[in-house]
């Protein structure tokens, strides 16, 4: 595939996977048949994990020099350096300088900029929705925690009084309690099996209690999401958002998330009037994403 300055290779990184693919900036979308993903063991060597990233990134073709790459946290974004010590995945990659280690693995003269994944994931949403974009979208990831990204006409917003610290939700308390505590997959599988007496692994099967008629299952995991919802609406009021859409994997049981999420910003009483949303696909946004802010840093 050869070259085009008016796209833009780029990759997202899961805990289990990566995907990479050719961004038409001009669009708004992947450029057909550019996306591929592979599989990738999170407690794998550093060389077995950063291999596996430059061989999915190599299936794009030669001739990618600009490659933007959205990665979870936490991460230093600038110096492009793992902080993943003590948090479950990637240990192998704490404290190396992957970026300087994926640009070579990928090929000679690749440039990387690094973004976090749900500032990617959010900016993917802008640039997806097409013309007329709104002026100020949130993207909020709902699944092994919670991720938002505050969008400005195409940029991230990290900074400043009205988005949470560095733009992120995990920093965020909702009664007295690191928001992750109570609105996450792991908080409502583990609320859930202490309430029950049993052990649950997956949340498609508590969401399948849920609709099966289990009110414990119903309760405890809108309960999660409204108040997710509550400890962000003084951030998306204040931010101004327009539009706010959801992804990650729990928004596959939007059918649950939904109703829940509206009642937690409803009850915040902020007043802010803005249009929510299921992301179209997630995948495809965290790419086109992480490929304009890249396109942003030249």
């Amino acid at each position: 595939m050869p070259p085009d300055p008016r796209r833009y290779p780029a990759m997202d990184v899961g805990g289990s996977h990566v995907s990479v693919g050719l961004a038409d900036l001009m669009a708004g979308r992947l450029v057909s048949g550019s996306r591929f993903r592979a599989t990738v063991d999170p407690s794998g060597s550093a060389a077995e994990i950063i291999g596996h990233w430059a061989t999915t990134a190599r299936r794009l073709g030669p001739g990618q020099a600009s490659w933007g790459v959205a990665m979870p946290g936490p991460f230093d974004y600038r110096r492009g350096i793992g902080r993943f010590a003590g948090v479950g995945k990637f240990s192998a990659l704490a404290g190396l300088d992957i970026g300087a280690g994926l640009a070579a693995a990928i090929g000679e003269g690749v440039r990387i900029r690094f973004s976090n994944d749900a500032d990617a994931f959010a900016v993917g949403e802008w640039l997806a929705i097409g013309e007329p974009r709104p002026a100020r979208l949130v993207g909020i990831t709902l699944g092994t925690g919670v991720g938002t990204g505050f969008v400005h006409n195409g940029l991230a917003v990290t900074e400043g009084e009205t988005v949470p610290p560095e733009g992120s939700a995990y920093r965020l308390t909702i009664d007295g309690r690191p928001l992750e505590q109570t609105a996450s997959s792991r908080a409502v599988l583990a609320a859930y099996n202490r309430a029950c007496g049993v052990d649950l692994t997956s949340v498609s099967a508590l969401t399948e209690r849920a609709r099966g008629g289990d009110r414990t299952a119903l309760d405890i995991f809108q309960g999660a999401w409204r108040a997710a919802a509550r400890a962000l609406t003084p951030y998306i009021a204040a931010f101004g958002a327009e539009v706010v859409v959801v992804g990650g994997s729990i928004a596959g049981s939007w059918d649950l998330v939904e109703p829940a999420l509206g009642d937690g910003f409803a009850s915040a009483s902020s007043g802010a009037s803005f249009e929510l949303r299921r992301s179209e696909d997630p995948d495809q946004s965290a790419l086109l994403g992480a490929a304009l802010v890249a396109s942003q840093a030249e």
